[in-house]
């Protein structure tokens, strides 16, 4: 009995300052060092008093009377331990020092209950298996502490009601834990003594233990386990344990009568176990009990969602609605900067999430419970920002990783199970893989468009410069035969004019079914808005646009300076074409999170319809329809993206009619370690007509 106190006292002791050393700041981690501190003093005056008393015995000096006296001053304060910790529960802010001058009564009454530990009234110095050692004070004392139960812990009952995540769990392990091992501890008490028993001695310990690990654990833990969902999970295995319990104790007893000879027995005792694992694994798939069938239904519902899907926008937004679906959750976060693009981009270099990257994963339970640095300070925040419960890496252990997938709180108000982590981080994996095939699939689509685009415009900018050329010759040669203001010479002016146009055609034709070859080299956002600005400034000044360049600081990134440039000149010529006179182009450039850099280009014009928007990037597809002076061909988009797409960039295009449409080009800080493929060569060119 002496190592076991001593052992509780040592025990007691170093849990309590494990989970006050996991994280000092949380004020449950407080509370409960602090009761850790009362339990410990408690089991070290049992333990001295056992010592003292066998002393005794041995006819060594000792009073083992003043050590139980100890005993009972010392847990007199155990109730107000145990309100102090449903309170920091409870509590949504506060501090230990409000929490300590509101506990100030309850302290009080302890205290007075303490000092009554002092009367004789409250134990006598005669022998303890005698009734009547325990005086009136100490039998006033267990009634009262029967009646503080109640309530200390009653209110944490009602609470059940209306608290939600870890707070209810909390209180679920943590409070009612605590409330069993009292009231059980209580009748130990009572019957040791009316009806003294030597084996309820060591019952008050092995009670206040095993209830004391159980807080621990779920005070400290970052994993969070619902106890109705551990109660289900645990049923099907005790069932099936004990029925193969009940099956074996049959058999051995019938053996031993001789009914059953040994191999028999030995043949039925294998398979009552074989019977036992296949009902567990009956009873876990019938009341959706088993990770790996719900992982299985949740892979297969993704897998049917994205199988012809080509576009990573279109994965994310099935994936992100499945999950809210599968978990009940009130919002989805999926961020993957190399396989997806966004308007509002994730910094997955940022610390918190590379933080999340070494630990796998992460949620606002787990947080509380581990112990604060800065990189978990940056992660509670992002999570903060984007209102996220829980939150996943792809490929767990990488240092900076390529996804991170989040939910946001459950509608039911509970908190994620740590069975429904691992599912999101297996899934979390899926989406990886799903964005990365449908991203590799947009590309080849996109090239293989590209690629017949590219021919059949060759094809026709062969023949018609092969119509024009004669035109062009005959217009040169006959340059003075009509005078202007004559029907001949508005047909001539015409006619030059139309022939202009073709040329442009032809030009734009060929650059967009050339093979290229980007040329990479050290670039700066602001010399590259220099060159734009000198190209089409005239332009702007003529149409009564005002031009603005917005480079709050140096933003350095790597690409070839001419495509680029090509490519800028033709979104603010679109910009200017659907800008009346007064309004503005904005040109800016910021760096992206985790490197590389994004190009804007913002008018404040006529807009684009929403049912255009799917085709703006289609070759001779165009809405400008306002004149000859800006009648597009449709290949400046076009072009545009397949500049972008030999950068590794990406273009995206946000419109609202009578409000303006802004273009936005994400390109990489560094070129691809092997460029895109380009168109490839022709097969062969369309003769001429």
């Amino acid at each position: 009995m002496v190592s076991l106190s001593g052992f509780t006292s040592l025990l007691c002791f170093a849990i309590g300052f494990i989970v006050f050393w996991s994280n000092p700041r949380r004020l449950a981690n407080q509370c409960f060092a602090l009761l850790s501190a009362i339990l410990t003093l408690r089991f070290f005056g049992i333990a001295m008093a056992i010592d003292t008393g066998n002393a005794r015995l041995g006819g060594q000096p000792g009073n083992p009377f003043a050590w139980l006296r100890f005993v009972s001053m010392v847990g007199a304060f155990t109730p107000w331990g145990v309100w102090l910790l449903r309170e920091s529960i409870l509590a949504e802010d506060t501090s230990m020092g409000r929490l300590f001058r509101s506990s100030l009564r309850w302290f009080v009454v302890c205290a007075v209950y303490s000092a009554s530990a002092l009367s004789n009234h409250h134990i006598r110095e005669v022998d303890l298996s005698d009734p009547g050692a325990y005086g009136i004070l100490y039998k006033v004392t267990l009634v009262s502490f029967a009646i503080f139960q109640v309530i200390v812990l009653a209110p944490a009952v009602r609470a059940l009601r209306t608290a939600v995540g870890v707070r209810r769990v909390e209180l679920v392990y943590v409070v009612l834990n605590f409330w069993v091992a009292l009231t059980l501890m209580g009748i130990s008490a009572l019957i040791r003594v009316f009806a003294p028993h030597e084996f309820l001695r060591p019952a008050t310990h092995v009670i206040l233990l095993l209830s004391y690990l159980v807080a621990a654990w779920a005070i400290a833990n970052r994993r969070i386990f619902d106890a109705r969902d551990a109660l289900l999970a645990f049923a099907p295995r005790a069932l099936a344990l004990a029925g193969f319990l009940a099956s074996a104790f049959a058999v051995l007893r019938w053996h031993d009568h001789g009914r059953i000879p040994t191999l028999p027995s030995a043949a039925l005792l294998v398979a009552f176990a074989f019977a036992a694992l296949a009902t567990e694994v009956a009873l876990r798939r019938r009341f959706g009990l088993d990770h790996r069938s719900k992982l299985q239904h949740l892979r297969q519902r993704l897998l049917a969602a994205t199988a012809t899907a080509t576009d990573p926008a279109v994965v994310a937004a099935a994936a992100t609605s499945i999950l809210r679906e599968e978990f009940g959750s009130s919002g989805a976060l999926l961020a993957a900067p190399p396989l997806l693009a966004s308007e509002h981009p994730v910094d997955l270099a940022r610390p918190g999430l590379q933080a999340l990257g070494e630990i796998g994963w992460a949620s606002h339970e787990s947080l509380l419970r581990t112990r604060p640095t800065p990189a978990l300070a940056d992660l509670q925040e992002f999570m903060r920002q984007h209102r996220l419960q829980v939150l996943v890496p792809a490929a767990a252990g990488r240092h900076a990783p390529t996804l991170v997938l989040g939910l946001g709180g459950k509608l039911t108000g509970h908190p994620y199970a740590y069975g429904e982590i691992q599912r999101l981080q297996d899934i979390a994996d899926l989406v990886a893989g799903l964005l990365a095939r449908a991203r590799l699939a947009s590309q080849a689509a996109l090239e293989a468009r590209m690629a017949h685009l590219a021919l059949m415009s060759r094809g026709l900018a062969h023949d018609l410069k092969n119509l024009i050329t004669p035109i062009s010759s005959f217009l040169v040669h006959t340059e003075d035969r009509f005078p202007p203001g004559t029907p001949e010479g508005e047909v001539y002016r015409d006619a030059r004019r139309s022939v202009r146009l073709m040329t442009d055609y032809v030009r734009e034709s060929h650059f967009f079914s050339s093979r290229l070859q980007p040329h990479f080299e050290p670039l700066d956002a602001a010399d590259l808005f220099r060159r734009v600005h000198d190209t089409v400034r005239s332009t702007a000044h003529a149409r009564g646009v005002d031009l603005v360049f917005a480079v709050p600081a140096p933003v350095p990134f790597t690409g070839d300076r001419v495509l680029l440039q090509r490519l800028l000149v033709n979104l603010v010529q679109n910009a200017l074409d659907a800008s009346s006179a007064g309004g503005a182009v904005t040109l800016r450039a910021a760096p992206l999170p985790g490197g590389g850099v994004r190009i804007e280009v913002v008018d404040t014009g006529a807009g684009i319809p929403a049912e255009n928007l799917p085709r703006i990037f289609e070759p001779y597809f165009t809405t400008k329809q306002f004149g000859e002076e800006i009648r597009g061909f449709g290949l400046g988009l076009a072009i545009a993206e397949k500049i972008a797409h030999l950068h590794r960039g990406s273009l995206r295009v946000t419109s609202s009619p009578g409000r303006g449409t802004a273009v936005a080009l994400d390109l990489p800080a560094a070129p691809p370690a092997a460029p895109p493929p380009d168109l490839p060569p022709p097969a062969a060119s369309a003769p001429a007509a």
